[in-house]
This record gives C-alpha cells, structure tokens and sequence, in this order.
C-alpha cells in the first residue's frame, strides 16, 4: 500500500508542475493510520493550510468522519497552534525551556525567590492548556475543550495530527 501511495504522490506532484510550468518541492508529509476508526481533515484558506486527525474509535461512520473534520477545523483556526495531543506528548526541551522563560520573567519582575516556583509552574499549567489539543477551548464552542467534545461523543481518542502550512518546513503537528 505504501508503494501504491508514492506512486501516486510522485504523479500528483508532476502533475501539480506541469500545470503550473513551476517546480513543486514537497518539504513536508505525512501518514496517519488508525488500527480502528477514522483519518480526517480539512484544508483552509484557499489551500495554504490544512489538517489531518487521526480518531481511535471502535464505531465509524458519517458521525466519526464529521468530528475528524471539526476537530481539523478547530487545529486550523487554534491559536496557538497545538503542539500535542496530551500534556504526556509535549517534549520535555520545550517544557524546560518555557521554565526558564517564566523563571527569568518573574525574577525581572523582582518576584521573591519564594514565590517564584509556584509562579513558574501556574505559567507552565496555562502553556499546556494552550498548546495540547484536548485541553484548549473548542472554537465552535469555547465554553468547552477539545477533551469535553470527545468525552460527549465517548469512545473516541485522538491519536494524532498534523498540521500543514504552504511554504512551511521542518516539524509539526504530532504522529
């Protein structure tokens, strides 16, 4: 199968610069499977963005496909953007390093030594509920996260995404 998609990217991808007379370079793919659900997603702004969701699920069907879709959307409108499902998937280096920001902030704030921990790790629980998917405010209804909508749904877990902007290149999203 991964064979079969190649194939088929290479053509599309030729095809993409024939039609336009320009060179097309990939800078970035990706491929999310799920053992038992469904594999969304939604393109925005005339093509210069776009998102897949990866749902586990035991259930499939038109129901499970348009969560994947809203759940796209909603990774697509996110700002911030997230960086992970879960607070278990953000990397260790960034949470270290937005440590040390909040540290020094609060230290030029001239917060006592005492105090600064708790200042520290109040910033840090605020980052993660911006940046983890399943704990931001869903933007088609911000008085509930990404969490909440799935466990109204039950049964259903996100286990991946990935978030695609035009021109962009190195990492994003999470697999």
């Amino acid at each position: 199968v991964a064979e079969i998609d190649v194939v088929r990217a290479c053509e599309s991808i030729k095809g993409a610069a024939a039609k336009l007379g320009e060179n097309v370079v990939v800078k970035r793919v990706a491929r999310l499977e799920v053992p038992s659900g469904v594999v969304g997603g939604y393109v925005h702004a005339g093509g210069k963005l776009g998102v897949l969701v990866a749902l586990r699920s035991e259930s499939a069907g038109p129901r499970l496909e348009g969560l994947a879709k809203d759940i796209s959307m909603h990774v697509a409108a996110a700002d911030p953007s997230p960086v992970a499902v879960s607070r278990e998937g953000v990397s260790p280096e960034l949470l270290a390093k937005e440590r040390e920001i909040y540290r020094k902030q609060a230290l030029q704030e001239g917060k006592p030594e005492k105090v600064v921990d708790r200042i520290v790790e109040g910033k840090v629980a605020k980052f993660l509920s911006d940046v983890c998917l399943v704990d931001q405010a869903y933007v088609k209804d911000p008085d509930k996260t990404v969490g909440e909508l799935l466990g109204e749904v039950g049964g259903v877990e996100i286990q991946a995404f990935e978030r695609f902007r035009l021109g962009q290149s190195g990492e994003g999203g999470t697999a």
